[in-house]
């Protein structure tokens, strides 16, 4: 948050000269972040997380146009909270963040480890989750798994754009074999 930079770059690229060190910027993200990639890139240094679902869609157009929000499951939602940007997100009943984004505002719903899965399938989402264009997300079968539970119960129907989601990206009801309407 410092110096914009991992550790591993600070010590490869400052080692020799640590006296000699003139910080003049703010913490990363303090003004809104300039990327998804900065901010990954500071969540990765900082904060243990996975996100649940859509991480190919990590980009602000995404969002702006479908009006979703980033799914993300933490080890702490205070210390996301404060990285991230958005203090509402300490508030015990808020799971909703306000990040901005290269100007926008994107949402991020933010869940604490421990709160939303059963912890044992939480803690195997941290244990094997995988790292895509630097972002930890699901696995392919966790990720099913994950999306088929908040579809289920989180939501009183299952709506149309889930159903398209588990179909095009898990290849459920690729058959046809039932009127996913009269079954839902």
């Amino acid at each position: 948050l410092l110096l914009g930079i991992t550790v591993d770059n600070f010590i490869k690229n400052y080692s020799e000269r640590v006296n000699d060190i003139k910080i003049n910027r703010d913490l990363s993200g303090t003004n809104g972040w300039k990327s998804f990639q900065e901010l990954f890139n500071t969540l990765n240094e900082c904060q243990e997380y996975v996100v649940l679902r859509n991480q190919e869609n990590l980009y602000e157009d995404y969002y702006m146009a479908n009006k979703g929000d980033v799914d993300i499951l933490v080890k702490n939602k205070t210390e996301a909270s404060y990285i991230l940007g958005d203090l509402n997100g300490i508030e015990e009943n808020s799971q909703h963040l306000e990040v901005a984004i290269n100007n926008k505002i994107v949402l991020f719903e933010v869940y604490q480890y421990g709160s939303i899965f059963f912890q044992k399938f939480e803690s195997d989402m941290f244990v094997n989750k995988v790292k895509t264009n630097e972002v930890w997300h699901l696995n392919k079968e966790m990720e099913k798994i994950a999306y088929i539970y908040h579809a289920l119960l989180f939501n009183s129907k299952v709506k149309l754009k889930h159903i398209a989601n588990l179909k095009k990206n898990f290849h459920l009801f690729d058959n046809d074999q039932m009127k996913l309407e009269e079954n839902l």
